[in-house]
């Protein structure tokens, strides 16, 4: 089957919170460009020679991610072309890649490497030993641990494999329970995509509130704001603080009376809206929202903490960047 129609049928077929990465061992780079052009966002590569061809020919096109096994001496180049290294299985490699992207001021995402078939031949931890290797990579400044990674054993019958990565799943729960710095507990997708998001996002097909040994917490992001049944849905899943991320344009300019009409029109959506939801279902949120101006458009910026009786408790003015702390109770 072509390379194109192939990509195409497999990328149909997924779930929206899927992403494919394509193994790129072998392949020369007109393949690999075919698969880009039907769609592919990520390419794998076992080594890291052979994803520095890729690297040079498309790196402006697609996330390159390492999938084989990193020595430690490779480590310097590994950090220069890779956004992720999805096979780390070790403190002396973690330290190394720390002190590589420390030297280029980058943060490399990185996932553990599961041996979660005791597998002789494959490199990686066993999952026992997995929870003290997070911990322990998760002081390095320069590596932000985002999942695990694992290959079942090999079976004729498919079905034989399920049972080590439903294993392997329920490592990954057990450490989003954990309070351990830098180590992300989850991801989230956009359920709800407006008509001018369309071809922005891919929507996710669940609501699922986030939580670690602290508290359990929602994300929403622009529209979503418009979605009452997604706080409803956050707040009955035990969230108790929403954090609202949005970017609302403004277009003409500042002195201009529609201009005015926009701002005034955002504060009031946000406001009232935010504040009606954290007084019905009784939850903190805490919004903020893009500051600055682009080629068109001003971005009004302002954060707002509102609590569960629908009140700002604390805000930071318009028009200006700036971070927002907030001591804030939650029950």
């Amino acid at each position: 089957m072509d390379i194109t129609i192939n990509i195409k049928n497999i990328l149909d077929e997924l779930p929206h919170n899927v992403r494919l990465v394509v193994a790129g061992k072998g392949r020369t780079l007109n393949e690999l460009n075919k698969t880009v052009q039907a769609g592919v966002k990520i390419i794998g590569h076992n080594y890291v020679q052979e994803a520095d061809k890729t690297y040079q020919a498309m790196a402006q096109r697609v996330e390159l991610h390492l999938i084989g096994h990193l020595q430690t001496n490779k480590a310097k180049k590994a950090a220069r072309i890779f956004d992720m290294i999805q096979t780390v299985d070790s403190v002396k490699l973690a330290k190394e890649i720390d002190t590589q992207c420390h030297a280029i001021n980058k943060k490399m995402p990185v996932l553990i490497g599961v041996n979660v078939g005791r597998e002789s031949q494959k490199s990686g931890v066993f999952p026992e030993h997995v929870i003290e290797l997070i911990k322990e990579i998760s002081l390095l400044a320069h590596i932000k641990i985002v999942g695990l990674m694992t290959m079942a054993p090999r079976f004729d019958n498919k079905e034989h494999a399920r049972p080590y990565f439903v294993k392997t799943k329920k490592l990954f729960d057990v450490i989003g329970q954990l309070t351990i710095d830098n180590v992300a507990v989850g991801y989230y997708r956009k359920t709800h995509i407006a008509k001018d998001e369309k071809g922005l996002f891919s929507p996710g097909s669940n609501i699922t509130a986030f939580s670690n040994s602290l508290l359990s917490f929602g994300v929403c992001v622009c529209a979503d704001i418009d979605k009452r049944e997604i706080f409803k849905e956050y707040a009955s899943q035990g969230a108790r603080i929403i954090f609202e991320a949005a970017a609302p344009g403004l277009y003409g300019d500042q002195e201009d009376r529609n201009w005015q009409s926009g701002f005034n029109w955002w504060k009031n959506e946000c406001r009232t809206k935010l504040s009606a939801y954290a007084r019905t279902y009784k939850i903190h949120i805490a919004v903020a929202t893009q500051a600055g101006r682009t080629i068109d458009e001003d971005f009004p910026g302002g954060g707002y903490v509102f609590d569960p009786k629908g009140e700002i408790i604390h805000a930071t003015p318009d028009w200006k960047e700036g971070i927002l702390y907030a001591d804030i109770r939650i029950l």
